[in-house]
């Protein structure tokens, strides 16, 4: 398709007077007052760039109005010098009546698209961790809020120990040597740590030496007050007491206190566990969704493109020919066909996000990372700013969502059924479609 940019004489002579008066006024050239220069003076030194700038701005706008006009609506990519442009020689002493610029575009085809009836059938990709791994997380939060009770019998996994641990010298309590009461937790995650205090009771006594596998265990407690006190490796540990927690009861009370008042049973707690842990992932299980959708929709409805404008326009954003870079103009080309679907969507879900709707995405974004990271409501300005100033973050956001827009749409429109996938098929399917997410829905808008 060919459209031309037409720019009178009378309107690009506006632009200039407009311009000379303004550099008029603030010039400050020798031989005039400041902001008396004769306009005929700015005229005859900067005529010529003037009018350039004038007519780049005029050829600007025409561009513009085409491509905000309905009939751009279903246009490829950029306007490109038509075959009959010639580029107009300037002279701000001989303007002509009108200047004609001709540009071509390729449009894509106006057709009904297949697949987006309530007869289709998608798969619609969440994120699920293992059941056991989400069961025992609920487990660990009733342990960890349950109440450590004194006991007599032996020790065992995961209890609690009140030790004394004093400094040995050889078999014998060093002297003056570094001594001190903490408590420790039998970790089940340090087996050769804990394996001595197994089934020991108040009053029994362990010896332990820093220089084993145990070290790490330790650690944490076995820190000298002084820099002036060298601790050794050997060292007598005594158990005061033995304590075994017993977990919170899993009542209706328990899940509404950690999960929201609307959380009552441990089935419930565990979605949102899950949907919580799998935040961050969930824009990838969209994306795949998507992709797949996108893959279909190419399938049922092939897709000409106009060959000549599209090498030309590959020439022109690439700096190269097609035949200099095969494989290279295969992807530009499947990307062309892909970003037809993708706009297709757009339109239909009204997925234009505005600066207001990504702003407002991005402080629940920061509010969300601020109470998973334990700190105070106070920093989530502070953090959705941080956000906003990264423009790759913005632009991430922004893909976000579009693509949640778009599937929104869509599953009023399709059948969308769920699918649960782990993180190891998540990053497989990514791969299987054959595109990275930067690739999806990050062109700006024409």
């Amino acid at each position: 398709m060919q459209f031309d940019i037409h720019i009178d004489r009378e309107e690009l002579l506006s632009k200039i007077d407009a311009e000379v008066k303004k550099i008029a006024r603030k010039a400050n050239l020798k031989g005039f007052r400041p902001g008396h220069v004769p306009p005929a003076v700015i005229r005859k030194m900067y005529g010529h760039e003037i009018l350039e700038a004038a007519f780049d701005e005029l050829a600007t706008l025409g561009m513009s109005e085409f491509l905000n006009s309905k009939e751009a609506e279903r246009v490829i990519g950029l306007p490109l010098p038509a075959d009959n442009h010639t580029q107009p020689e300037l002279s701000i002493h001989n303007l002509q009546d009108e200047y004609k610029l001709s540009y071509e575009v390729g449009l894509y085809p106006d057709m009904e698209i297949k697949g987006l009836s309530s007869e289709d059938e998608y798969e619609s990709f969440v994120l699920r961790l293992p059941e056991e791994h989400l069961d025992k997380l609920i487990d660990n939060l009733a342990f960890y809020h349950g109440e450590d009770k004194e006991i007599t019998e032996g020790a065992a996994p995961s209890d609690t120990l009140e030790i004394e641990i004093k400094e040995l010298d050889g078999e014998q309590v060093k002297e003056g040597g570094w001594q001190t009461t903490s408590k420790i937790m039998l970790n089940e995650r340090y087996p050769e740590a804990i394996r001595n205090f197994l089934g020991k009771r108040a009053s029994d006594v362990v010896r332990i030496n820093l220089q084993s596998e145990t070290k790490e265990f330790w650690s944490h407690i076995l820190i000298t007050p002084e820099e002036d006190v060298a601790a050794g490796n050997e060292f007598e540990v005594r158990i005061l007491k033995v304590f075994r927690r017993e977990p919170v009861p899993l009542t209706e009370e328990f899940f509404q206190s950690l999960f929201g008042e609307n959380i009552r049973t441990k089935e419930e707690a565990i979605e949102i566990a899950n949907e919580t842990l799998t935040r961050k992932d969930k824009p990838k299980a969209l994306t795949i969704t998507l992709l797949f959708i996108l893959s279909r929709l190419q399938d049922l409805n092939p897709l000409e493109l106009p060959e000549r404008y599209v090498k030309a326009l590959f020439a022109a954003e690439k700096g190269k020919k097609p035949d200099e870079a095969t494989t290279e103009y295969e992807a530009f080309w499947k990307d062309l066909k892909r970003r037809f679907f993708i706009q297709h969507l757009q339109k239909l879900a009204d997925a234009h996000p505005t600066n207001e709707d990504i702003q407002r995405a991005i402080v629940e974004q920061a509010r969300m990372d601020v109470k998973h990271m334990g700190l105070g409501a106070d920093m989530t300005l502070d953090l959705a700013r941080h956000y906003l100033e990264d423009r790759e973050f913005v632009e991430e956001e922004r893909s976000n969502l579009i693509i949640s827009r778009i599937l929104q749409k869509l599953s009023h429109l399709v059948k969308m059924r769920t699918r649960f996938i782990s993180k190891t098929e998540m990053v497989e399917l990514l791969e299987k479609a054959t595109a990275q997410r930067d690739e999806i829905l990050l062109e700006k808008e024409v």
